[in-house]
């Protein structure tokens, strides 16, 4: 007897959905990704995947793993740049399939990045839009492209088909905005008044639901209406991207719009319930913008994911900080992006020794100002932010972030020993600072680190990047992961973050894994912005790295922005010393006019062409970096009695063999590099994401420091930060007591 086939339930997806809301997770504001999340019961969509959005999405515990469609509106590193981490997520999370819709060459555009990221169990179905046409017929939301396009004669403009689609120029000036229409859902079956029209439980009901009238045995005919709720009418919104002013003529031209826009003559149940603009601020504020926005009529709703709005979404970054300011200011200093204060009272330190520190007047003055802009539908928006749309409840604000110091300060305080902790730490850093050598006075460099985890971004360490200030007019950047800007906007603010990209010369990347270049093309393109607006001349930065990502930079720039002309590459093999290389005095003689006087690089043991170095500056001090390695001697060599050693230390101690066969190093064996080139100090970074927040360790020598984000190091810094260890354990204890079940789940598995 065969079995009976089972109806696999999850598989089920109906063409309509009792739930559907659009969600924030990008705001769009300065350094902050653009990007939204459409959730419906059966399926989940995204529009635009901004650099970071993977990040926010975590901590927010948005769930991307049911997403089934990423919607991109325009080319442009804004609305991509997250793409790639999204994906390697997805992946992780367990999506086997996934469709990319958007303008032409984002699938060039994901090839270009597997030669440094590995896509074994993904498949992503890429569809391309040139014209006016559906994207998503099937499922709870019905979508239609529409196409916006510039030709190069801007007076003959067309929103609709234009001429040779294989015109790079002419792809780069699509862009795509999106119609979205809900479909309409049944409504509910009433069983009281099945009965009374005599329908028997069974199939009859089953037809009745789905809404199909039936006929009864005895010849009578029910109708569906007539023993069900009314059905919900489909609702429509819209998701518009105008990325420059020379796109109004044809927006307000397109006659797709019209069919929603109320004072166009549209029909009521057409309306557009709510409108969702990617478009810039400095188009939004156009006369025209603003009078196609009105022809919506009153009773649409606006969400602007823009670069006016101010949260950057993470709340847990300033949680940490503050916690760390508390210990040490002077290496942990309050952030700059601070909207949302609950509680805006000065929190009390036991030790006079540091300043303390309040939210400055002129801070919650924008809190205040940026609330007070956001009490009408004209929204603002900020991370989580909601629109439900089935119910139609819409906007829900209960969500938005809040920054708590006190609160977090308490957290400290209710942990065992820890104010003991904290004075013995206060008393030792006051004692470290009496036995300064000479050298440690000196203001450059200074060092700040912007991502000291691994692989994957998450809520308490970003990928690699660290900001090297050379003197007071060069700075440099050791690697630069996804999300290096937004840590730089979120450190310094919006003002010296530019001021930052004004006199960044160098960046250096050690290898081509992504968790260590994919923020460059978002600091390229930030500092040619920033000096084209100060009147300066866009000069290339220098861009120390391996050859092989100039393909990657090179197709870029090709379809989507331009970007190499304001860099250019010297490959980090002409630095090997034992190279003898013509070409290698002149690029010396480059690099001392940003302050630098020697460089030099060594292969490490990682991927193929990776590389560790080191650079001395023009006061003499030198800093060796040691990129992605597991133990390597040529490091030792290029380093020796270097003042300070940078190295990755991933793994934890008993995780030896795993290091191994990932090439990376454990804390002890990254600690055990310093003392053989006989380092001064030792900064350890790149922790694993998989474990605590801080790394287990016996005993922390008194020149071996643990970075965090956002931490600070001065010279005069060194030799106190390592004392500093065992309140960051009492700081972390949750997380080391989790990391301690670890390794004894781990420990008993070996016996």
């Amino acid at each position: 007897m065969t079995e009976p086939t089972k109806f696999k339930k999850k598989n089920f997806k109906p063409n309509y959905a009792s739930t559907i809301y659009l969600q924030v997770i990008g705001s769009g504001a300065p350094g902050a990704p653009k990007s939204l999340f459409l959730f419906t019961d059966h399926c989940r969509y995204l529009f635009n995947c901004g650099e970071g959005t993977q990040r926010l999405a975590s901590e927010h515990k948005v769930k991307l793993s049911m997403t089934e469609h990423i919607l991109i509106t325009h080319k442009s590193w804004e609305n991509v740049g997250g793409l790639l981490g999204t994906l390697l997520t997805l992946q992780d999370a367990g999506v086997s399939t996934i469709a990319v819709h958007g303008p032409s060459h984002l699938e060039t555009f994901y090839n270009d990045t597997k030669g440094f990221s590995l896509f074994n169990n993904l498949k992503v179905n890429y569809k391309e839009y040139k014209s006016n046409e559906k994207v998503i017929e099937e499922g709870p939301i019905e979508i239609e492209a529409v196409s916006l396009v510039i030709p190069s004669n801007t007076e003959n403009f067309s929103s609709q088909k234009f001429e040779n689609h294989e015109n790079t120029e002419v792809d780069k000036r699509l862009a795509l905005s999106y119609i979205c229409k809900a479909s309409p859902k049944p409504g509910a079956l009433l069983p009281e008044r099945c009965r009374e029209f005599g329908v028997p439980l069974g199939p009859l009901m089953g037809e009745l639901k789905k809404g199909n009238d039936v006929v009864l045995s005895n010849g009578s005919t029910v109708k569906a209406k007539d023993v069900t709720e009314p059905t919900t009418s489909g609702v429509i919104f819209l998701v518009v991207d105008v990325p420059e002013k020379s796109y109004l003529p044809v927006l307000t031209s397109t006659e797709a719009f019209f069919k929603h826009q109320k004072l166009k003559g549209c029909r009521i149940e057409d309306v557009a319930e709510v409108v969702v603009h990617f478009t810039p601020l400095e188009v939004v504020e156009e006369p025209e913008y603003q009078e196609w926005v009105r022809n919506f009529g009153p009773a649409t709703s606006h969400i602007y994911i823009n670069e006016r709005n101010s949260c950057m979404g993470s709340e847990s970054v300033h949680k940490i900080q503050y916690k760390l300011n508390h210990l040490y200011p002077p290496s942990f200093p309050i952030l700059k992006d601070i909207r949302f204060i609950v509680n805006n009272n000065e929190y009390e330190e036991p030790s006079s020794v540091y300043k303390k520190r309040k939210v400055e007047p002129e801070e919650q003055v924008e809190a205040e100002k940026y609330i007070l802009n956001n009490m009408n539908d004209q929204f603002l928006s900020f991370t989580c932010l909601t629109y439900h749309i089935r119910p139609l409840n819409r906007f829900d604000r209960s969500k938005r972030i809040e920054i708590n110091p006190s609160e977090y300060i308490k957290e400290c305080y209710s942990v065992e020993d820890f104010n003991t902790s904290y004075c013995e730490a206060v008393n030792k850093v006051e004692k470290s600072k009496l036995s300064f050598s000479t050298h440690l006075k000196e203001m450059f460099p200074y060092f700040l680190f912007l991502g000291t985890g691994s692989c994957i971004p998450n809520k308490t360490r970003n990928t690699s990047g660290i900001a090297v200030f050379i003197n007071s007019k060069s700075t440099m950047l050791f690697d630069c992961g996804e999300g290096t800007y937004g840590q730089l906007v979120r450190h310094l603010g919006n003002a010296s973050t530019t001021k930052f990209l004004l006199s960044l010369s160098v960046v250096f990347i050690s290898h081509k894994h992504a968790d260590h270049h994919i923020g460059l093309i978002r600091i390229l393109l930030a500092r040619k912005k920033a000096l084209e607006n100060a009147g300066l001349r866009v000069s290339k930065l220098i861009l120390l790295a391996p050859t092989n990502i100039l393909y990657y930079l090179k197709s870029y720039s090709k379809y989507f922005e331009p970007i190499c002309d304001v860099f250019i590459l010297f490959s980090n093999e002409l630095f090997i010393k034992e190279k003898n290389n013509s070409e290698l005095e002149e690029k010396i003689k480059i690099l001392k006019s940003f302050g630098i006087e020697s460089f030099e690089t060594c292969f490490v043991h990682h991927c193929s062409f990776a590389y560790g170095m080191t650079v001395t500056v023009e006061n003499g001090f030198k800093i060796t970096y040691s990129g992605d390695t597991m133990p390597c001697q040529s490091l030792v060599n290029i380093g020796l009695n270097c003042d300070i050693l940078i190295h990755e230390a991933t793994m934890e101690d008993d995780l030896k063999e795993d290091a191994k066969a990932k090439r990376h190093s454990t804390t002890s064996e990254a600690i055990d590099i310093g003392n053989q080139m006989n380092a001064k100090y030792i900064i350890l970074t790149h922790f694993s994401q998989r474990y605590a927040k801080v790394p287990l360790l016996d005993i922390v020598p008194e020149n071996v420091i643990i970075a965090f984000d956002n931490m600070v190091v001065h010279l005069s810094d060194l030799p106190c930060l390592s004392h500093l260890y065992p309140t960051y354990k009492l700081i972390f204890s949750e997380d080391i007591e989790e990391i301690l079940k670890k390794k004894a789940k781990r420990n008993n598995e070996i016996k």
